[in-house]
């Protein structure tokens, strides 16, 4: 997940949640972070397995230790009444990886995901490509890109509200079609 504002679950169902590797952030301004909390919970009560990677600037790692002891008490009220999430107590927890400069953050073996001067650079299977970044850090337009054809244009200011970074709702980028 590329980016955590307010309501960045929204839309978002449970099964994808629960399945989430990482979420990258742009920067460590407040709109950026809103939905971090929202991300860290639902993600964890709907089966996450594993601590949630969260990728970001250096501070990164005191937002993630701040978030994971303001809920500590929460979560554990949470299992006692509700009963443990599939992934356990632990899973709750936000793991974090700072990163300064220009370079890979995170590689799944088939995503890989880059920083570089603007945001994140993602490539699948080393074929597709996406530009990712905060709307205040140029270029204008976010670019979904399978070799060399674009097969999505979001941009921060696009008329069309389903297109518009940030997203309002998340979008499947697949080989011929976009999904929403």
């Amino acid at each position: 997940m590329f980016g955590a504002p307010t309501g960045a679950i929204d839309g978002i169902r449970r099964e994808d949640l629960s399945q989430l590797d990482a979420v990258i952030v742009f920067s460590l301004r407040a709109g950026d972070l809103e939905g971090l909390d929202e991300v860290r919970n639902a993600s964890w009560k709907a089966g996450r397995q594993a601590p949630l990677l969260v990728i970001g600037p250096n501070g990164i790692e005191i937002v993630a230790a701040a978030l994971n002891t303001a809920y500590e008490q929460a979560d554990a009220l949470f299992v006692v009444e509700e009963g443990a999430p599939p992934g356990g107590y632990d899973a709750a927890l936000l793991i974090s990886r700072a990163y300064s400069g220009e370079g890979e953050v995170f590689d799944t073996g088939d995503v890989v995901v880059e920083s570089t001067s603007y945001g994140y650079r993602m490539t699948y299977d080393q074929r597709g490509m996406a530009h990712f970044h905060a709307c205040d850090a140029a270029p204008a337009n976010q670019e979904v890109r399978i070799g060399e054809m674009v097969w999505e244009r979001l941009s921060c200011t696009a008329s069309d509200p389903d297109r518009r970074w940030p997203l309002r709702a998340p979008l499947f980028i697949l080989r011929n079609q976009v999904s929403e």
